[in-house]
């Protein structure tokens, strides 16, 4: 508990430290607003994106039912921190620079050829390490991945975003954009999840078995978890799916 306490207090002195440095190097109150806008954004981000996740889970599915939480957080974390460029980039450099409605086409191509091509191989990357820490299989998923969701959000993006900019009231800019993010990343999100291969489908299975609590190493990864009738002796037995795991792995 003590350890735990220290770690604690030097964690938030390491952020006193990092504010007040962060304070000192922008200087005006209107850049200290600035960053407060790209936090909220970075923060609304992870909320868009976690939801977005676990609707994904239960499209796939089919069916209501208690969420991949590992997965939602490691998109949503991978998504928010991917986002931070992104928002710096409209607060710092695009808004100042080209402000107002007119010159909305220069700041969406910009964006969209600057830094949302990196946004999506980052993207990609941070989110099968997550799942899977293996730098080639993380070089592999971004190579397959970002050619596809590139292609995509080079539609989709400037659809919403010409529609958010010259139809939607500035007041509701915000809240139109937010439900497009939350949509889009719906797509994002079910298909950065996909199994490429055997391989990779076979570890997801096993972390969905290990959490039914089969810690077989036989897993048969087909096999539903409700209990199986086994035929002995001309007599039906009722065992359960754990039971019938370790029965195929005596077979």
């Amino acid at each position: 508990m003590t350890s735990l306490s220290r770690t604690t207090r030097r964690t938030f002195r390491s952020f006193g430290r990092w504010t007040m440095m962060l304070r000192q190097r922008l200087g005006t109150a209107e850049n200290m607003d600035k960053v407060k806008a790209v936090g909220r954004r970075t923060f609304y981000s992870f909320v868009i994106m976690g939801g977005s996740d676990v609707c994904a889970q239960w499209l796939t599915t089919g069916k209501i039912e208690e969420p991949d939480w590992d997965r939602a957080f490691i998109f949503a974390a991978a998504g928010s921190v991917c986002m931070l460029p992104l928002n710096s980039l409209w607060a710092f450099v695009l808004e100042p620079r080209l402000p107002g409605r007119k010159w909305w086409l220069t700041k969406l191509a910009t964006e969209m050829i600057t830094l949302t091509p990196l946004y999506f191989a980052s993207l990609i990357g941070f989110n099968a390490w997550g799942r899977y820490p293996n730098a080639d299989y993380t070089l592999v998923r971004i190579m397959e991945d970002w050619p596809l969701l590139y292609r995509d959000s080079l539609i989709v993006i400037p659809l919403c975003q010409t529609f958010n900019y010259l139809i939607i009231a500035p007041h509701m800019r915000n809240f139109f954009h937010g439900c497009c993010s939350f949509l889009w990343n719906i797509y994002v999100s079910w298909y950065v999840s996909l199994p490429h291969d055997q391989r990779e489908a076979n570890i997801i299975a096993e972390r969905k078995a290990r959490k039914r609590g089969d810690d077989s190493p036989y897993h048969i990864y087909n096999l539903p978890p409700e209990p199986r009738r086994l035929i002995t002796d001309g007599r039906r037995t009722e065992i359960s799916h754990r039971e019938s795991l370790s029965w195929n792995a005596k077979w």
